[in-house]
C-alpha cells in the first residue's frame, strides 16, 4: 500500500470518526432511556392508540406489501387509508421502509425505527456544527445533548415521525451561511459538487415532512428580509429565493403520490377537517416558560414538583415537550443577552443570525404571535410549537460558541489544554444524564410491555 493511499485512508477515518463516536454515544444514551439489554424487539416498545398506531400498523404493511403507499386498513376500523393523513414525509417513509423489510420481522423493525431518529437528529447536529467549524469534541457531546431533549423522549409515545427532525441543523446552517455569504449553490466551475450537496441537502429537507419544511423555508425567507433589510438590494435575497424553491421542489415531491391520488378520488373528511381549526395556533403556540422549566418528569423533586404545579395552573398539550435542559437553556441565555451587540456586531460574526432567528422564532411560535395567523391562511401547519427543535438547535451553536470562546482564552494560560476540554465534556455529559433523561419512558415501556 503506498504511502498516498494510507494518507487518504488516513484521512477519511479522521472525518468519519466524530460521527462513528457519536452514533456509539447516542446508542448508550438510548440504553439509559429504553433499557435496550433488556427489552425484546420482538415485541413492540409501546402500544399507543393513536398516532402511534398507525406508525406500527404502516411497518406491518410495508412489510407485508413491500410498498410506501395505499395501506387500504391503516387505521382501522374507520376504513382509512394512507392518503387520508398527510403523505409529505416520504423521506420517513422510506427509512421505516428499510427498518421494516430488512429486519427480521415487521415490530422489530418497528422498534429499530423508533431508535434511529436519536442517530439521525445527532448525525445531522454534528455536521451541521462542524461545517460551522466547531471543534469534534464539542460537536458530539453537544449532539448527543440535542439528540435526548425532551421532544424527541416524548414523541416516542405518538407522533413517531416528528422523532425526526435532523432537518433542522441542516436548515439552521444553511440559514447561516446564507446571512453570512458563504452558501454555495451557484453549480459554477468547481462549485459544482458543495452546490449538489446543499441541493442534497434542501431536498432532504423537503421531504422531511410538512412541518420541517414550512419552519425552514419560514428561517430562509426571514434571512433573505434581514439581508435585504441591511443591504437594500434585490441581489442579496436571490439565493434564499433559490434555496427555498429548491426545498420547495423537494416538498413538492413528497406531496406528489397523494396529490394524484386526491386527484382521482378527492380528499377524505378526516382530511377537510383539519382545516376547519382555525385558532389551533393560539391552542397550540409556545410560551418562553415552557422552553426554560424543568422537563415534565424531572428526577430532581423541587424541579418535578414546580414544573407539575406550572402544569396544573396552566394545563398541558404538546407544547409540554419544548423544555430546553439545563445546558440548552444556558444557550439561550447567551443569545438573548448577545442581542445587546448585534447592532456593533458584523455580518460574518456567528451569534448575530443565531440571536436574531431566535427572536423570531419566539415571535412565530408564541401563543398570540405570527403563528397564530398563519394557521388562518394555511391550517395543515397548526403546531408552532414544534418550532422548538429549531430554537433547540440554535441555543446549541450558541453553547458550543460560548464553549469556543473560553476554551480559546483559558487554553492559553493552562500547560495541559487537553484536560480542560475532557473536564468540560464529561460535565456536559453529566448534565445530559442527570437533567435532560427522565424515567418518563422507560416506566411506559415496562408498564406496556407487561399488557
Amino acid at each position: 500500500m503506498t504511502k498516498l493511499s494510507k494518507d487518504r485512508i488516513k484521512d477519511i477515518l479522521i472525518k468519519i470518526m466524530p460521527y462513528v463516536v457519536t452514533m456509539i454515544l447516542v446508542t448508550i444514551v438510548m440504553n439509559l432511556i429504553l433499557d435496550l439489554g433488556n427489552r425484546d424487539f420482538n415485541h413492540p416498545f409501546y402500544y399507543d392508540g393513536g398516532d402511534g398506531a398507525i406508525t406500527l400498523y404502516r411497518t406491518y404493511e410495508m412489510r407485508t406489501d413491500h410498498t410506501l403507499f395505499g395501506f387500504n386498513q391503516l387505521s382501522a376500523p374507520y376504513g382509512t387509508n394512507t392518503f387520508d393523513f398527510y403523505v409529505f414525509d416520504i423521506g420517513l417513509y422510506i427509512i421505516q421502509f428499510l427498518f421494516a423489510v430488512l429486519a427480521p420481522n415487521f415490530v422489530f423493525g418497528f422498534n429499530l425505527f423508533l431508535i434511529a431518529g436519536a442517530w439521525f437528529n445527532a448525525l445531522a447536529s454534528v455536521y451541521a456544527l462542524k461545517r460551522l467549524k466547531f471543534s469534534s469534541g464539542i460537536s458530539i457531546v453537544l449532539s448527543v445533548i440535542y439528540s435526548a431533549i425532551q421532544f424527541f423522549t416524548m414523541r416516542f409515545n405518538g407522533h413517531t415521525y416528528l422523532a425526526y427532525f435532523f432537518a433542522a441543523p441542516l436548515a439552521i446552517v444553511i440559514a447561516i451561511e446564507l446571512y453570512r455569504d458563504e452558501f454555495e449553490i451557484s453549480f459554477k466551475k468547481g462549485k459544482r459538487v458543495e452546490s449538489s450537496v446543499n441541493a442534497f441537502l434542501l431536498i432532504l429537507i423537503g421531504t422531511s415532512g410538512i412541518y420541517w419544511a414550512v419552519f425552514s423555508c419560514l428561517y430562509f425567507l426571514l434571512i433573505a428580509l434581514l439581508r435585504g433589510f441591511e443591504d437594500l438590494k434585490i441581489r442579496s435575497t436571490i439565493k434564499s429565493g433559490i434555496t427555498i424553491g429548491i426545498t420547495v421542489v423537494g416538498f413538492l415531491i413528497g406531496v406528489l403520490p397523494a396529490g394524484i391520488y386526491w386527484l382521482i378520488n378527492g380528499t377524505s373528511e378526516l382530511l377537510k377537517a383539519r382545516g376547519q381549526f382555525l385558532w389551533s395556533g393560539e391552542v397550540y403556540g409556545l410560551k418562553l416558560t415552557e422552553l426554560i422549566l424543568p422537563n415534565i418528569y424531572h428526577r430532581v423533586g423541587i424541579l418535578y414538583a414546580l414544573r407539575r404545579n406550572y402544569t396544573s395552573t396552566f394545563g398541558m398539550n404538546e407544547s409540554s415537550t419544548a423544555s430546553l435542559g439545563i445546558v440548552l437553556t444556558i444557550g439561550l441565555a447567551i443569545a438573548l443577552v448577545y442581542l445587546f451587540r448585534v447592532g456593533n456586531s458584523k455580518r460574518s460574526d456567528l451569534m448575530k443570525p443565531v440571536s436574531l432567528l431566535i427572536v423570531a422564532s419566539l415571535l412565530i411560535a408564541y401563543k398570540g404571535g405570527l403563528g397564530t395567523l398563519f394557521v388562518i391562511v394555511f391550517p395543515y401547519v397548526r403546531c408552532y410549537n414544534r418550532i422548538s427543535v429549531y430554537i433547540a438547535f440554535l441555543c446549541v451553536v450558541a453553547v458550543a460558541w460560548a464553549y469556543t470562546g473560553v476554551y480559546n482564552f483559558l487554553k492559553s494560560k493552562f500547560k495541559h489544554k487537553s484536560i480542560l476540554n475532557v473536564i468540560a465534556c464529561i460535565v456536559l455529559v453529566l448534565l445530559l444524564v442527570y437533567d435532560n433523561l427522565n424515567i418518563y419512558c422507560v416506566l411506559n415501556i415496562l408498564f406496556y410491555n407487561r399488557i
